[in-house]
């Protein structure tokens, strides 16, 4: 399973130890940068 597709199915199915699983940069650029923490 990829980056981007662990990604998008933690976030579909509020998994965080799936998000948790991907690498930071990721994380960081498509949660950090794209939305306020406190929505996530």
């Amino acid at each position: 399973m990829t980056q981007e597709r662990k990604f998008r199915e933690g976030l579909k199915e509020g998994d965080l130890e799936k998000i948790r699983k991907v690498s930071k940069g990721d994380v960081h650029s498509h949660c950090g940068l794209g939305m306020r923490f406190s929505t996530f």
